[in-house]
C-alpha cells in the first residue's frame, strides 16, 4: 500500500490543531463561557416583561377615569417597587378591545407581548344598595413555555387561579372611589407580579423571579391568605432553584448557602434547604456548621437518603469508622428503584473529599458501595480493591470485611 504522505500530513495538523484547541478549552473554559454569555447579552439582553391593559370603558364617563387611574397606579406601583425595569406597561394608540381570549391570544403573538389583562367595566350608572357601582369585568392572556401535552398551560393556570382568589376586589364605588382605586391598583399589581414571576420561573429566568417574589411578598406578608401562602411557595422554589444551580456551578458556593439559608428562613424544616446548606458549607470548609446543619437533618429526617449519606460522610470526618459503615449499610439495603440521590454526583463529590482530605480510604470504601449497588458494579469492585490496598488498619475492619465479601462473590 503507497501512502500519500500529503493527505497523512494534512490529517495530523488537523488533528494536532483540534487537540490544541480542545486543550484550550478545557483549560479557559469558564472564561470562554463568560466571554461568549456577555456575547450574547450584548446583542440579545433579557427583555423586559411587556404588559399591556386593554379594559373597554367609556372616556367621557366615570368609567373612563377610573381605567385611566388604574393604569397610572399600576405603573406608580412599579416604579416604587423597582420593577419597571423588569415589567413594562405598553400602550398601543390602536389597541382594540377583545371579545374573546382567541383576539386577546392572537393580538399578544403578533405584538410579542407577554400579558395582557382585557375586559371591561360595567355600564355606567349601574347601582347597587342605593349607590352607583362600577364592576370591573377583567380576564388575563399570557406567553408561557409550550410543551407537546399541554401540561405547563394546565399546570400555571390552575396555580393563577388559585392566586386569583383573594384578588379580586374589582369594584369601585363612585362615593369612594378614590379607595377602591388604590385597592383595585394594588391587586392588579400583586396578580400582574405573580403571573410574571410565575411565567420568569418556568422560562428561567431566576435572579428576576426571586427580585419579583421577594417585593411581591414584603409588599403582602402582614397577611395571612393563600395568595401569601403562594407567595412564599413560589419565592422558595426559586431560592432552591438557584442553590441548586450555584451547587452545580462548582464555584459560587458562598452565593449557593445565600439562597439555601434564605429557603430556611422560609422554611426552617426544609429538606433540600438543609441538606444544601450542609454541602455548601463543606465545601466552604465551614466543617463544624455543617456538622450542625446535618444534625438537623437528622431531627428532621432521620431515613431521608440524603441524610443517610451525609451522616456517613461526618462520620468518616470524625473517625467514626464502624458509624459510617453502619450508614453505608442502611443505604446498600434500599432497593436501586427507590433510591432518591444522585449516585454520580455523590460519587463525585466522595472522591474529591478522598483527595482533600489526606487520601482517606473510608472515602474510596463508600464510592466502592455505591457504585456497586447503584451504578456501575465492576468499577465499584475496582474501586474496593483500590481500598483493600489502602486500608491497612484495623479500625477499617468491618469495612475491610465487606469489601473482601463482595470481591469474593464477584
Amino acid at each position: 500500500m503507497i501512502l500519500d504522505w500529503g493527505k497523512t500530513i494534512e490529517i495530523l495538523i488537523d488533528t494536532l490543531v483540534c487537540g490544541f484547541l480542545l486543550w484550550l478549552m478545557q483549560k479557559y473554559w469558564e472564561p470562554i463561557c463568560r466571554f461568549f454569555i456577555r456575547l450574547w447579552l450584548l446583542h440579545f439582553p433579557l427583555k423586559p416583561f411587556n404588559v399591556v391593559f386593554s379594559i373597554q370603558s367609556k372616556s367621557d364617563m366615570p368609567s373612563g377615569s377610573y381605567n385611566n387611574e388604574l393604569k397610572i397606579k399600576i405603573k406608580e406601583n412599579l416604579d416604587q417597587l423597582g420593577l419597571s425595569n423588569i415589567v413594562r406597561l405598553k400602550d398601543f394608540e390602536d389597541l382594540k378591545y377583545f371579545k374573546n381570549r382567541e383576539e386577546a391570544e392572537a393580538f399578544l403573538i403578533k405584538h410579542e407581548l407577554d400579558l395582557i389583562w382585557w375586559g371591561r367595566f360595567s355600564e355606567d350608572k349601574l347601582k347597587s344598595k342605593g349607590k352607583t357601582n362600577h364592576e370591573l369585568l377583567i380576564n388575563y392572556t399570557y406567553k408561557y413555555p409550550e410543551d407537546n401535552q399541554g401540561q405547563v398551560r394546565k399546570v400555571i393556570a390552575d396555580d393563577i387561579q388559585a392566586a386569583i382568589v383573594n384578588k379580586r376586589h374589582f369594584s369601585i364605588i363612585e362615593d369612594e372611589s378614590f379607595r377602591d382605586i388604590r385597592i383595585a391598583s394594588d391587586d392588579l399589581t400583586d396578580l400582574c407580579l405573580y403571573i410574571v414571576g410565575s411565567c420568569m420561573l418556568l422560562f428561567g429566568r431566576l435572579n428576576e423571579t426571586v427580585l419579583i417574589f421577594e417585593k411581591l411578598f414584603d409588599r403582602n406578608n402582614k397577611n395571612s391568605d393563600d395568595f401569601v401562602e403562594k407567595v412564599k411557595l413560589k419565592l422558595g422554589n426559586a431560592y432552591e432553584l438557584l442553590s441548586i444551580k450555584f451547587g452545580l456551578d462548582g464555584r459560587n458556593y458562598s452565593e449557593g448557602l445565600e439562597f439555601s439559608e434564605k429557603l430556611l428562613k422560609l422554611f426552617p424544616g426544609s429538606h433540600n434547604g438543609l441538606a444544601n446548606s450542609a454541602y455548601f458549607l463543606v465545601m466552604l470548609e465551614r466543617m463544624e456548621d455543617a456538622g450542625k446543619t446535618v444534625e438537623r437533618l437528622k431531627s428532621r429526617f432521620p431515613d431521608s437518603h440524603t441524610t443517610l449519606i451525609d451522616l456517613a460522610f461526618f462520620e468518616i470526618i470524625q473517625k467514626n469508622y464502624n458509624e459510617a459503615f453502619d450508614y453505608y449499610l442502611k443505604i446498600a439495603s434500599i432497593p436501586p428503584d427507590e433510591l432518591k440521590i444522585n449516585v454520580v454526583a455523590i460519587t463525585e463529590f466522595l472522591e474529591n473529599q478522598y483527595i482533600k482530605l489526606k487520601h482517606e480510604p473510608a472515602f474510596l470504601f463508600g464510592v466502592g458501595i455505591l457504585n456497586y449497588y447503584f451504578a456501575d458494579r465492576m468499577r465499584g469492585l475496582g474501586i474496593l480493591k483500590d481500598f483493600l490496598e489502602k486500608a491497612q488498619d484495623d479500625k477499617y475492619l468491618r469495612m475491610i470485611k465487606k469489601a473482601n465479601e463482595l470481591l469474593m462473590i464477584n
